[in-house]
């Protein structure tokens, strides 16, 4: 069937289609012809006007610590060693290591 032939089928007339058979163009009764009752109508609740609440950032901070607790950090301050201030010829030989030793 062409789109034009679709579009004119009259009203109350129905294509059904299976497979490896020809579509039929066929007529079928309303569904209360046949005796098929539903009990209570579905009925969804509404959700158009619920509260909206936001949370600030001090609770949401306060909210993560409390789920993922950091480890004590105050044994690896202890143990790291300080940086010291390079000159800019230490700097250089410590990022490129341009003597091609040991850094010195």
């Amino acid at each position: 069937m062409t789109a034009d032939e679709l579009k004119a089928i009259p009203k109350g007339s129905f294509i059904v289609m299976k497979t490896g058979f020809h579509p039929v163009q066929t007529r079928l009764r309303l569904y209360l012809d046949w005796g098929i009752r539903f009990g209570k109508p579905y009925i969804l609740p509404e959700k158009s006007a619920r509260k909206v609440a936001y949370a600030d950032k001090k609770s949401l901070t306060s909210r993560i610590r409390e789920k993922y607790p950091q480890k004590d950090r105050s044994k690896n301050q202890q143990t790291a060693q300080p940086e010291k201030d390079l000159t800019a010829d230490e700097y250089t030989k410590a990022t490129y290591n341009t003597s091609g030793g040991d850094g010195e």
